[in-house]
Formats: C-alpha cells, sequence, structure tokens
C-alpha cells in the first residue's frame, strides 16, 4: 500500500514539475464575429441590428462598422475596452451607459443584484478605459451620452452625422483627448470657450 501512494505522490509531483495544469476553455466567439486574433473581435460588414452581448473580458477592439445598427449599447462595463468602431451605421443615439434594459438587477460575478435606486440613474460607462471611438457616417444628431465615463479617451471621431450644437462643457472631462473630428455635421457656430479645458487637443 505504501509503495503505491508513494507512485502516486511521485507522477503528481512529476507532472506539477513539468508545470501540466488545468486550463479553462478559450472564450466563445459571439455568432457572426471573427476572432482570429485574440484583441479583437470583428463583428464588421455582418447584418447586425443588435450589439452582441456576449463580448470575451480578453476583448480589447471591437469593430462593429459597416452593420445596420440604430443604436448601440452593453449590458455590462468591459474594462479591458480600448478601441471601439461603430462607422457606418444607421445609428441615431448613441449612450456610453451600461444597458439597464435588463430590469432592476445588475450582473456581478455571475450573481444577480438588486439595484439601489440612486444607481439606475447613474451612468456606469460600459467602456471606462476607451481610448478611441469612432462612430463616423451615422445619424447622430448630438453627442455620445456618456462620454464622461470614459475619461482616458483620446480619439473621437464623429464625422458625417447630423449634429448641429454644441456646448460649453459637454467636453470639458475628456481632458486626454488629443483628436477630435467633427467635420460634415450641422453645426453653424462653436462657442469660444468650447475647447479651453482640452490641453491635449491638437486634431479638431
Amino acid at each position: 500500500m505504501a509503495g503505491a501512494q508513494g507512485q502516486v505522490l511521485a507522477a503528481v509531483l512529476l507532472l506539477v514539475s513539468a508545470g501540466v495544469h488545468c486550463s479553462s476553455p478559450p472564450p466563445v466567439c459571439p455568432e457572426s464575429c471573427t476572432c482570429q486574433r485574440a484583441p479583437l473581435l470583428n463583428c464588421s460588414s455582418s447584418g447586425l441590428s443588435l450589439v452582441p452581448q456576449d463580448i470575451p473580458d480578453s476583448v480589447t477592439e471591437l469593430d462593429l462598422s459597416h452593420n445596420l445598427l440604430d443604436s448601440a449599447t452593453l449590458h455590462r462595463p468591459h474594462r479591458n475596452l480600448r478601441n471601439v468602431w461603430l462607422g457606418n451605421n444607421s445609428i441615431t443615439h448613441l449612450s456610453l451607459c451600461v444597458d439597464r434594459s435588463m430590469g432592476s438587477q445588475s450582473v456581478s460575478g455571475g450573481h444577480l443584484h438588486r439595484l439601489r435606486p440612486w444607481s439606475r440613474r447613474r451612468c456606469v460607462s460600459w467602456a471606462p478605459t476607451l481610448q478611441l471611438l469612432s462612430v463616423e457616417r451615422n445619424q447622430l444628431m448630438q453627442l455620445p451620452e456618456g462620454l464622461e465615463g470614459s475619461p482616458s479617451l483620446w480619439v473621437l471621431q464623429l464625422s458625417f452625422n447630423r449634429i448641429s450644437t454644441l456646448r460649453p462643457g459637454d467636453l470639458s472631462h475628456l481632458r486626454q483627448l488629443k483628436e477630435l473630428h467633427l467635420q460634415h455635421n450641422l453645426i453653424t457656430s462653436l462657442h469660444p470657450q468650447m475647447f479651453q479645458d482640452l490641453a491635449q487637443l491638437r486634431v479638431i
């Protein structure tokens, strides 16, 4: 008996020393998307009318361009998401706030939790570490909602939309913003202090 136990122990030690371990299966790629390069989830030109919600946490770049989207939002924060492309859709309103349409519950750690009344009113961004947001060639009539939840944003691409007004303070929280593209909108005038808080801004 002692000899058999010794053999089992030796086998276990051999496996550990060889670095053999159990690994979890790779995340499932959402339908109609491709996940050939791990950080990039490519869902462009897929005929999508809704944003896929089963996005792996490992994704840092999300391409939803050239689809049939009229809005775009996610149900939970994706803290590794850096770049999002939404160009060439039919988006009329864009919110970076977490979608609360699932009811008064949120998902955390695989468990459902009741939201306090104040949290339903507060905007929690689904892309809190976003650096690039491209929404060119859509039907936006105003700036995306919830930009204040992505303070690390560097590039905001909003050209070829229907935005007509910008108010002082709309972008003041984006202190890291370096590029703001607003060509081919319906803006006729800008307040002189519109960009006074954007010290990093180099391209308009």
